[in-house]
């Protein structure tokens, strides 16, 4: 639906434009000017309706939480987030001072991208692991 958007959002200046065209052009060759625009137009949105189905959700790749999120584990470098019963999960990432971000799910796990996970035994903000991760962070 997006891209249905983006679609018309772009034709309609493309139309202006091509209507603010140059009127001795338009005199000389009526044929070339205005069917120039209205081609490409009516082409793209009968070649997208397939294509938002398959590329609409950009979580569809992304590895099952359980399988990313284990103790001890390495987060990957360029996590975006996972995937949990069927949903994905943004990365909750928190930018900071040293550039890597610290990134957390599910309220008990914590780390940077390329480093460590750490499992907490409860929610992170009583967890003092944490507590000094985010102090670095902020510092």
């Amino acid at each position: 639906m997006r891209s249905r958007l983006a679609i018309a959002a772009l034709a309609i200046p493309l139309a202006l434009l091509s209507a603010c065209g140059d009127d001795e052009a338009d005199a000389t060759d009526p044929g070339a000017s205005p069917s120039s625009p209205s081609e490409p137009a009516s082409e793209t949105p009968a070649d997208t309706p397939s294509e938002p189905a398959e590329t609409s959700d950009p979580s569809a790749d992304w590895p099952a939480c359980k399988s990313v999120w284990k103790d001890g584990a390495r987060l990957p470098g360029r996590y975006a987030g996972c995937r949990e019963g069927g949903e994905g999960v943004k990365a909750d990432k928190t930018s900071c001072s040293f550039v890597r971000p610290i990134v957390t799910y599910a309220d008990r796990f914590y780390a940077v991208p390329t480093g460590v996970i750490h499992e907490t035994a409860g929610r992170l903000e009583k967890d003092r692991g944490y507590r000094s991760a985010m102090a670095s962070c902020r510092a």
